[in-house]
């Protein structure tokens, strides 16, 4: 597996991305080339060296400098499990900015949950989403008393 920053104008890379979000995230929105292109995330992407395919991807959007927010983390499921998620939800924590990282999870999408938590992500809030519940999470970017904390710039 290979490692990537998405470039925007890279059209092979974004129509993957959409694709993946489409097919395999339980979003209400439809992403296209271009709403991944325009948006003003940053992706990273885990790219199958042999396939040429992504097979995963992360996006980061940074909010006022002040904090940042995951607003996309999908895995194709035959490479869950085998530590691209985790892979790049470092990625994201390394290149997060301010007091610390937001995002939103599904609560009936247990596999992120037990991800989030393994990151030391803490549950801040519940709410009702149309029909299911949606949970906010947080992590402290500047705590040092747990086992994932690290030095951003060593990675």
């Amino acid at each position: 597996m290979m490692h990537i920053n998405f470039v925007p104008n890279n059209i092979s890379i974004a129509s993957q991305i959409a694709h993946i979000l489409n097919m395999y995230s339980n979003l209400r929105r439809v992403h296209t080339y271009f709403s991944i292109a325009a948006s003003n995330d940053i992706y990273f992407c885990e790219v199958d060296i042999n396939t040429k395919r992504v097979i995963g991807c992360i996006a980061l959007e940074h909010i006022l400098k002040q904090y940042s927010k995951i607003t996309h983390l999908c895995v194709v499921p035959e490479y869950r499990n085998y530590g691209v998620g985790k892979k790049l939800m470092y990625t994201a924590l390394r290149n997060a900015v301010g007091t610390g990282v937001q995002l939103t999870v599904r609560t009936d999408n247990l596999n992120s949950l037990n991800l989030m938590n393994k990151f030391n992500f803490k549950i801040v809030k519940k709410e009702l989403c149309i029909d299911h519940y949606v949970a906010t999470l947080w992590r402290d970017l500047n705590a040092r008393n747990d086992e994932l904390c690290y030095d951003r710039s060593s990675f």
